[in-house]
């Protein structure tokens, strides 16, 4: 029976954000120099991690070796930045003051953009710490180590099947260092609890993006739940 998992907190982000501010988006790749300024923050701005937050008003602004990938939720707008530049998070799209700098912008399907944002479901870094148990959507879930490998049933092995092809297809999309095909397949296949293959598409995003630390809170997540 498929359990569908809100992957508890295995993801960092940084910035104290406003209980009204309206998560819009997920940062899945970065380099150089980055930072951001919430929009109800006058503080200085702040350093940009992978797979941060986004929420709406956000402004960041790129150094000129920098580069921002942030997947849009409810667009499903994957859009790529490249300094320098600066520029603001909307609801659905970036936007820079100047009207020459624009993005690379590639529109993926709902599917894949909602199984992006569970990874951001949830940040209570206490939750990680716990043992015996995982949150999924609306109930407790047991995986511990006593509890029996998951049987799959015909339909679990064809929506597995299915997302397998999705992420195929997002690979001829995405640029060589791009891991949000790995993020989509990862959510899925945690719903079933196909550990095996998840410790494989963390061993492909290490390798996409080898200075992205932030990669081993999925593998952490993933020893806990085996």
């Amino acid at each position: 029976m498929k359990k569908c998992l809100i992957l508890l907190t295995i993801l960092l982000f940084m910035g104290a954000v406003q209980a009204s501010a309206a998560e819009v988006g997920m940062i899945t790749q970065m380099s150089g120099s980055v930072t951001y300024q919430a929009a109800a923050d006058k503080n200085k701005p702040s350093s940009v991690r992978n797979f941060m937050k986004v929420y709406e008003n956000d402004s960041f602004t790129l150094a000129a070796d920098a580069q921002i990938q942030i997947v849009y939720f409810e667009s499903g707008s994957k859009e790529t930045w490249k300094g320098p530049v600066g520029f603001k998070a909307g609801k659905t799209q970036g936007k820079s003051d100047n009207p020459s700098a624009v993005p690379k912008i590639t529109t993926m399907k709902a599917s894949v953009t909602g199984e992006v944002k569970r990874l951001t479901a949830l940040t209570d870094t206490s939750r990680l710490q716990k043992t015996g148990s995982a949150i999924v959507r609306g109930k407790s879930s047991d995986t511990s180590s006593s509890a029996k490998p998951p049987v799959l049933s015909e339909t679990d092995k064809k929506e597995i099947s299915a997302a397998k092809k999705t992420y195929q297809d997002l690979l001829k999309d995405a640029e060589a260092s791009d891991i949000t095909p790995e993020l989509y397949l990862f959510s899925v296949l945690a719903d079933y609890d196909q550990f095996e293959e998840m410790e494989t598409l963390i061993s492909d995003m290490r390798k996409k993006q080898p200075e992205n630390k932030d990669i081993d809170q999925l593998e952490t997540w993933t020893n806990r739940q085996k």
